[in-house]
């Protein structure tokens, strides 16, 4: 095993560690979701998330939410921006 498999991923879980070894384990993106969902809070986000696989993970909608108006902010440039 090479530095660039580990750099990749590409070994397996059980790597013995060595004394002075270090382990950086990256931060997961996250995304946030609020409103009328049961359960609001931070998720990890994974690649091809939709906005409905979203709800789901929050808990799904209240009895007072509406899958009929939502909206999506999303950070474009450092800059907020809303889809609907």
């Amino acid at each position: 095993m090479n530095r660039k498999d580990l750099e990749l991923g590409k070994v397996g879980r059980d790597l013995v560690l060595l004394d002075g070894d270090i382990v950086n384990v990256p931060i997961a993106k996250r995304f946030f979701i609020s409103g009328f969902v049961k359960n609001p809070g931070s998720f990890v986000l994974d690649t091809g998330t939709t906005v409905g696989q979203a709800i789901i993970l929050a808990g799904g909608l209240t009895d007072r939410g509406s899958d009929r108006r939502l909206s999506v902010i999303r950070m474009v440039d450092g800059s907020p921006s809303k889809f609907r």
